[in-house]
């Protein structure tokens, strides 16, 4: 026999930690996505990148100015050590321990110090150089980083409302079978409905997964600029 209809309140079959904002905070509910959905982790990291590739401008920049100071205090002492070297002593003065020897020291002194300067070849061969270097690498992997914003798309938020959709129709499914008012059956059946929730569960889960392979592989195992 068919009892009297149960007086216990609709949210009775609810579907407990399946709907509503707060079931997306959390961990266990379908509705928390452990990775950002709508993000754009690509252009983060260009940003990133394109900011070491400004400081990187600085750096070489500040370099270039030592490079100059260096190449003209060498081209001013290389003109001084040949007014040196061009000294001529009159013959009635000593060869030795006398103004001779005061003029080779000076002599001396001027080249020691022209090879001081001559480091100016040294920060633009070796710190220019790689300086540039690794800015052009940057500039080649931004490049390379932007290309792979395409992958990133996805139907996660998509999946995610359908699910949503499908657990509103399961509580209500359930809030009819607690109730015994008749709506319970065929295609509305608490057990037909759990299937469409588990159909869109797993093709929610399938676009999750998708997501987190492509952040791994793309991001997580891509060089930096420089490693080989």
């Amino acid at each position: 026999m068919r009892g009297n209809a149960s007086k216990r309140s609709l949210a009775a079959g609810s579907v407990k930690g399946h709907s509503g904002a707060e079931s997306e905070q959390e961990f266990n509910s379908a509705f928390f996505t452990p990775i950002p959905t709508q993000g754009t982790p690509t252009e983060v990291l260009a940003n990133r990148f394109q900011a070491w590739r400004q400081l990187l401008k600085s750096l070489i920049t500040y370099f270039r100015e030592i490079q100059s100071s260096y190449d003209t205090r060498a081209k001013a002492l290389h003109k001084v050590q040949n007014t040196v070297s061009n000294i001529t002593h009159p013959s009635i003065f000593v060869s030795e321990h006398g103004l001779a020897d005061a003029t080779r020291i000076l002599d001396d002194y001027h080249k020691r110090s022209i090879a001081e300067a001559n480091k100016s070849r040294d920060i633009e061969n070796d710190v220019i150089g790689a300086l540039t270097g690794l800015r052009s690498d940057l500039g080649q992997k931004i490049k390379e980083i932007k290309s792979l914003s395409g992958d990133f798309k996805n139907n996660v938020e998509k999946e995610k409302e359908g699910t949503r959709r499908e657990v509103d129709k399961l509580q209500e499914a359930l809030q009819h079978a607690d109730h015994e008012d008749g709506n319970a059956t065929g295609k509305n059946d608490p057990f037909v409905v759990k299937l469409g929730v588990d159909r869109t569960i797993e093709r929610q889960i399938d676009e999750e997964n998708y997501l987190h392979r492509v952040s791994l592989h793309n991001l997580s195992h891509q060089p930096l600029a420089g490693e080989r």
